[in-house]
């Protein structure tokens, strides 16, 4: 399969309230003919004041190099779904279709393991159950692998993004101030007497996609680009990617 429509890939549920979004989503869904590689459809316009990306790819979007600090009435999140990828395949069952009756019993169950060794802080076993689970969505787009299924990790890929520009659209409504939106989370800013307003919309969100969020309070945030950037968390904890990494981490290298 080396031609997907995209049309057929993005949920019935998924709709925009916001001009720009609803025409990008029927841009969308006008790509008939689109190639599962990476670069097969990108599309690129300006939203809550970040120019944003979306395509085969993957969702990006930021304000460029910037240091973003909260005044006392303000609170500085960052809201991310749990295990973005692997939850939408086990949600939604976007398995291979051959192999969907044998991962649908086990996929679900690692995710669960893995999201308590998560929150258990077990940082070796959470790191290895998540690249074993990311692992199945990259083996998913290999024409040489046993997990190859272009048309579900379509999928997967375009309705994560879609589904995450639909909560930014609620922050937005609620004045929320953007300032990252990457892959699996959005980074913004809001006042602290809509704190309560914000958790019903999150809430909302969940029980719309049935998947989780979980946020991260940040006191400050130093962006270079979209992946290169450290924010200081609120329990004095830094948080760093890219460019600012200082230790090895599995998988990764540090920047020359």
């Amino acid at each position: 399969m080396d031609r997907i429509d995209l049309e057929k890939v993005i949920f019935p549920f998924i709709k925009f309230n916001t001009p720009v979004l609803q025409k990008a989503l029927q841009d969308m869904k006008n790509q008939h003919n689109v190639s599962p590689g990476r670069k097969g459809y990108i599309n690129t316009f300006i939203f809550g004041g970040m120019e944003v990306t979306i395509g085969v790819g993957g969702i990006h979007g930021d304000n460029g190099c910037c240091s973003i600090k909260c005044n006392e009435d303000e609170l500085l999140l960052d809201s991310d779904v749990n295990s973005l990828y692997p939850s939408l395949i086990a949600v939604y069952e976007l398995y291979p279709p051959k192999l969907k009756s044998i991962l649908k019993e086990v996929y679900p169950e690692i995710i669960q393991e893995r999201l308590e060794f998560k929150r258990t802080k077990q940082k070796n076993k959470n790191e290895t159950y998540k690249y074993m689970l990311n692992g199945v969505t990259g083996k998913m787009q290999q024409e040489v692998s046993w997990l190859y299924a272009p048309f579900s990790i379509m999928q997967v890929r375009i309705n994560g993004q879609l589904l995450l520009l639909m909560l930014a659209e609620r922050l937005l409504d609620l004045g929320c101030k953007l300032y990252q939106i990457n892959t699996d989370g959005i980074l913004y800013k809001i006042k602290k007497d809509k704190y309560d307003k914000l958790q019903q919309v999150l809430k909302e969100w969940e029980e719309l996609t049935k998947l989780t969020l979980e946020t991260e309070q940040f006191t400050s945030f130093y962006q270079l680009a979209i992946n290169d950037y450290f924010g200081v968390e609120s329990d004095g904890n830094i948080k760093k990617k890219g460019f600012f990494l200082t230790d090895i981490e599995l998988g990764r290298g540090l920047q020359p």
